[in-house]
Protein backbone atom coordinates (compact mmCIF):
# COMPACT_ATOMS: atom_id res chain seq x y z
CA UNK A 1 0.00 0.00 0.00
CA UNK A 2 1.28 3.42 -0.92
CA UNK A 3 1.86 5.90 1.84
CA UNK A 4 0.31 9.12 0.54
CA UNK A 5 2.24 11.31 2.98
CA UNK A 6 5.52 9.71 1.86
CA UNK A 7 4.69 10.18 -1.83
CA UNK A 8 3.79 13.86 -1.31
CA UNK A 9 6.95 14.46 0.68
CA UNK A 10 9.14 12.71 -1.90
CA UNK A 11 7.52 14.72 -4.68
CA UNK A 12 8.08 17.99 -2.83
CA UNK A 13 11.72 17.08 -2.19
CA UNK A 14 12.28 16.07 -5.82
CA UNK A 15 10.80 19.35 -7.07
CA UNK A 16 13.10 21.25 -4.71
CA UNK A 17 16.14 19.29 -5.92
CA UNK A 18 15.27 19.90 -9.56
CA UNK A 19 14.61 23.64 -9.24
CA UNK A 20 16.08 25.56 -6.34
CA UNK A 21 18.26 22.71 -5.10
CA UNK A 22 20.45 22.82 -8.20
CA UNK A 23 21.84 26.11 -6.90
CA UNK A 24 21.63 25.65 -3.14
CA UNK A 25 22.73 22.05 -2.57
CA UNK A 26 26.27 22.63 -3.96
CA UNK A 27 26.69 25.44 -1.40
CA UNK A 28 26.82 22.84 1.36
CA UNK A 29 30.46 22.26 0.38
CA UNK A 30 31.37 25.75 1.60
CA UNK A 31 31.58 27.55 4.89
CA UNK A 32 30.11 31.05 4.83
CA UNK A 33 33.43 32.88 4.66
CA UNK A 34 34.83 30.52 2.03
CA UNK A 35 31.83 31.02 -0.23
CA UNK A 36 31.86 34.80 0.18
CA UNK A 37 35.65 35.05 -0.26
CA UNK A 38 35.68 32.87 -3.38
CA UNK A 39 32.96 34.96 -5.00
CA UNK A 40 34.66 38.21 -4.01
CA UNK A 41 37.85 37.00 -5.71
CA UNK A 42 35.85 36.23 -8.85
CA UNK A 43 34.36 39.73 -8.61
CA UNK A 44 37.81 41.32 -8.34
CA UNK A 45 39.02 39.41 -11.41
CA UNK A 46 35.91 40.32 -13.40
CA UNK A 47 36.04 44.00 -12.44
CA UNK A 48 39.76 44.19 -13.25
CA UNK A 49 39.21 42.63 -16.64
CA UNK A 50 36.21 44.87 -17.38
CA UNK A 51 38.05 48.00 -16.24
CA UNK A 52 41.09 47.37 -18.43
CA UNK A 53 38.83 46.48 -21.33
CA UNK A 54 36.99 49.77 -20.79
CA UNK A 55 40.28 51.70 -20.66
CA UNK A 56 41.39 50.03 -23.90
CA UNK A 57 38.11 50.98 -25.60
CA UNK A 58 38.43 54.56 -24.33
CA UNK A 59 42.02 54.79 -25.62
CA UNK A 60 40.99 53.44 -29.03
CA UNK A 61 38.07 55.88 -29.19
CA UNK A 62 40.31 58.86 -28.34
CA UNK A 63 43.47 57.65 -30.11
CA UNK A 64 43.57 60.63 -32.48
CA UNK A 65 43.44 63.18 -29.66
CA UNK A 66 45.98 61.21 -27.64
CA UNK A 67 48.43 61.07 -30.55
CA UNK A 68 48.02 64.82 -31.22
CA UNK A 69 48.86 65.69 -27.61
CA UNK A 70 51.35 62.91 -26.87
CA UNK A 71 54.19 65.30 -26.07
CA UNK A 72 52.17 67.52 -23.72
CA UNK A 73 50.21 64.91 -21.77
CA UNK A 74 50.84 64.61 -18.04
CA UNK A 75 51.22 60.83 -17.79
CA UNK A 76 51.58 60.87 -14.01
CA UNK A 77 48.18 62.59 -13.63
CA UNK A 78 46.51 60.24 -16.12
CA UNK A 79 47.85 57.15 -14.37
CA UNK A 80 46.93 58.53 -10.95
CA UNK A 81 43.38 59.31 -12.13
CA UNK A 82 43.01 55.87 -13.76
CA UNK A 83 44.22 54.07 -10.62
CA UNK A 84 41.98 56.17 -8.38
CA UNK A 85 38.97 55.35 -10.56
CA UNK A 86 39.94 51.66 -10.54
CA UNK A 87 40.26 51.57 -6.74
CA UNK A 88 36.92 53.35 -6.27
CA UNK A 89 35.16 50.93 -8.63
CA UNK A 90 36.86 47.94 -7.05
CA UNK A 91 36.00 48.91 -3.48
CA UNK A 92 32.40 49.64 -4.46
CA UNK A 93 31.95 46.31 -6.18
CA UNK A 94 33.71 44.41 -3.38
CA UNK A 95 31.32 45.88 -0.82
CA UNK A 96 28.31 45.09 -3.01
CA UNK A 97 29.51 41.54 -3.71
CA UNK A 98 30.28 40.93 -0.02
CA UNK A 99 26.74 41.87 0.97
CA UNK A 100 25.09 40.10 -1.97
CA UNK A 101 26.94 36.79 -1.55
CA UNK A 102 26.51 36.73 2.22
CA UNK A 103 22.74 37.25 1.78
CA UNK A 104 22.65 34.61 -0.95
CA UNK A 105 24.46 32.11 1.27
CA UNK A 106 22.18 32.65 4.26
CA UNK A 107 19.04 32.42 2.14
CA UNK A 108 20.33 29.20 0.60
CA UNK A 109 21.12 27.73 4.02
CA UNK A 110 17.65 28.66 5.28
CA UNK A 111 16.12 26.97 2.26
CA UNK A 112 18.36 23.93 2.75
CA UNK A 113 17.35 23.61 6.38
CA UNK A 114 13.73 23.16 5.24
CA UNK A 115 14.94 20.57 2.71
CA UNK A 116 16.92 18.70 5.37
CA UNK A 117 13.88 18.77 7.64
CA UNK A 118 11.92 17.10 4.84
CA UNK A 119 14.66 14.48 4.40
CA UNK A 120 14.58 13.70 8.12
CA UNK A 121 10.81 13.34 7.98
CA UNK A 122 11.16 11.00 5.00
CA UNK A 123 13.73 8.92 6.88
CA UNK A 124 11.38 8.73 9.86
CA UNK A 125 8.53 7.52 7.63
CA UNK A 126 10.85 4.93 6.09
CA UNK A 127 11.96 3.70 9.53
CA UNK A 128 8.33 3.41 10.64
CA UNK A 129 7.49 1.36 7.55
CA UNK A 130 10.52 -0.87 8.07
CA UNK A 131 9.63 -1.44 11.73
CA UNK A 132 6.02 -2.20 10.78
CA UNK A 133 7.20 -4.77 8.21
CA UNK A 134 9.48 -6.40 10.76
CA UNK A 135 6.64 -6.58 13.27
CA UNK A 136 4.49 -8.33 10.70
CA UNK A 137 7.18 -10.98 10.33
CA UNK A 138 8.73 -9.75 7.11
CA UNK A 139 5.45 -9.96 5.20
CA UNK A 140 4.62 -7.12 2.84
CA UNK A 141 1.49 -5.10 3.47
CA UNK A 142 -1.24 -5.59 0.91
Amino acid sequence: MLNERKVKLMTRLAIYEKNEGRHTIPLTKFFTDDFVSWNMIKTVVAITFAYFLGVAVWVLYNIEEILENIATLNYFEIIRYALLLYVILLVGYIVISYIAYRVKYYRAMKSLSKYEKGLKELAKIHMEETRRREELGGRKES
